[in-house]
């Protein structure tokens, strides 16, 4: 497999023999994301370790979306895209009749039979020989704080036994939620989830031993990390480790250093627009590879942890004043992210049997008005549709049958979902939410009243030819230990 290469600014990437689509290389390096938990997603929320380690892992190209004029952000269509168009006989469009990489969908809708009539009522279908059956762990369940190393490998062969017993067949385990590290690492400190301390090392590898004990169970190891966002508790840079990046980048003496770091009125975040962030975060997932057997690597649906303007206003305003036709701001920050996408895409590809993967809220249009497009700035639509962003989507479509918007209801969800165009090297998984079990969900009682939606959910998915397979969010739910998640969880055995 060729590595993807790059053309001037404002040129038409080319391919590589694997057909990737390509960025843009930077001219001048103009100085120029929410909870830990998964979320809906629906609506805004309002280095490497000096100024030289960008430096780096040299022979990978720098690249920078600063510099990108409108030509060059629309140069981000490649040819293969194109040809993608054209044989879907709906050229400029996100959406097709049917999806590209997984046939038509069921006539009747995604949902019918099971989903619309009584609760009670659901089909087992069979699975596909290569679906993927996932349990996602956050960083909160992965707390390990207190524990000995024989209590702390207690707890992991537990929680993956469980996973194990339903029928799964992969954990996506959160390590790195902030800017910090569930293993030894040169460039960010250890999370306080390990040791109760930010930034203390506990005496074992915590990531070692769970990429082992998860292949010896028969279970894919997938690594999950959330790229932007350093804390979402608090804005003071002086209560984090003083070894971590965003402090020496945030103290540092040099203006455009400082800029690195963006803060919001309750959050520190790496600045997406710089090209020492992105290093910073390519870098640690080459760590993350050469280091651990891991399976697959995974960003979740933060990326931009706002859209008001001043976030990054300064960073815009250097890029607008080098180019005579800048981007949007919206279209820039797309970029940035995009940039960065493609940039780990090629480091994970570099490994082989390695996927990247990402899993955005669940919202989606026809028009591009929802909030992955134009809240977050994630371009699902190119990172599905052209080659070498992602291997595999997960949107998570944590709604029921009856939630009281309708757009929401998870019928009408996979649907969309499954007529969006992708790339045939696309999956598409779909995020499920047993963390709703047993509460009211916008005025919904659904989720308290039936006892079968997540049957009901996957039988309704299996039925699409578009689907690959599911992903749970998160453990603590899926296994809670009361009568309604008892009764959710025995239904949904019987379909697994």
């Amino acid at each position: 497999m060729k590595r993807c290469l790059s053309l001037l600014l404002s040129l038409f990437l080319i391919l590589s023999l694997f057909g990737c689509e390509l960025k843009p290389v930077n001219g001048s390096e103009s100085e120029n994301s929410q909870s830990g938990n998964l979320s809906d997603g629906l609506l805004a929320s309002e280095s490497v370790l000096s100024d030289t380690a960008a430096k780096d892992e040299s022979s990978s190209k720098n690249v920078s979306s600063a510099t990108l004029s409108k030509g060059a952000g629309s140069a981000l269509n490649s040819d293969a895209a194109t040809k993608e168009k054209t044989a879907t006989g709906k050229s400029g469009t996100a959406f097709t009749g049917a999806s590209s990489a997984g046939g038509a969908s069921s006539a009747t809708g995604a949902g019918s039979g099971s989903g619309t009539k009584n609760s009670s009522e659901y089909v087992r279908t069979a699975a596909k020989a290569s679906e993927m059956r996932a349990v996602w762990y956050s960083y909160i369940e992965l707390n390990f704080s207190g524990l000995s190393y024989n209590d702390f490998t207690k707890k992991i062969d537990e929680m993956f036994d469980r996973a194990k017993s339903l029928s799964m067949n992969a954990v996506i385990c959160q390590v790195r939620a902030n800017a910090d590290a569930y293993y030894p690492s040169a460039y960010f400190p250890f999370s306080a989830s390990v040791t109760g301390t930010a930034g203390k090392a506990p005496d074992y590898d915590p990531l070692k031993y769970m990429v082992s004990a998860a292949h010896k169970k028969g279970l894919q190891f997938h690594a999950w990390i959330n790229p932007y966002r350093v804390t979402a508790a608090h804005n003071n840079i002086k209560k984090l480790p003083k070894d971590s990046p965003a402090v020496k980048w945030a103290q540092s003496d040099n203006k455009k250093t400082r800029q690195n770091v963006l803060y919001t009125k309750s959050g520190i975040y790496f600045n997406p627009a710089s090209p020492q962030v992105r290093q910073l975060i390519v870098n640690g997932v080459r760590e993350i590879l050469k280091n651990y057997a891991v399976d697959g690597i995974q960003f979740d649906d933060y990326f931009y942890p706002t859209t008001d303007k001043s976030f990054d206003e300064k960073s815009y305003s250097a890029y607008s004043k080098g180019n005579s036709d800048p981007l949007p701001l919206a279209e820039w920050r797309r970029t940035n992210v995009s940039v960065l996408v493609a940039d780990v895409y090629e480091a994970v590809h570099k490994k082989k049997n390695v996927v990247f993967g990402i899993a955005p809220a669940a919202a989606v249009s026809k028009d591009k008005t929802d909030a992955n497009y134009t809240v977050y700035y994630a371009d699902i639509y190119r990172w599905m549709a052209e080659p070498c962003y992602i291997d595999y989507i997960a949107p998570q479509l944590y709604y029921g049958y009856r939630y009281k918007k309708e757009a929401f209801q998870f019928k009408n969800l996979l649907s969309l979902w499954t007529g969006v165009r992708r790339a045939k090297a696309v999956k598409l998984y779909i995020g499920l939410a047993p963390y709703k079990i047993g509460t009211e969900d916008a005025g919904s009682k659904e989720w308290i009243t039936d006892k079968n939606i997540l049957a009901r959910e996957v039988t309704d998915l299996r039925r699409q030819k578009a689907v690959s397979g599911f992903m749970m969010y998160s453990y603590s739910y899926l296994f809670k230990d009361s009568p309604r998640h008892r009764s959710e969880l025995a239904a949904l055995k019987k379909v697994l």
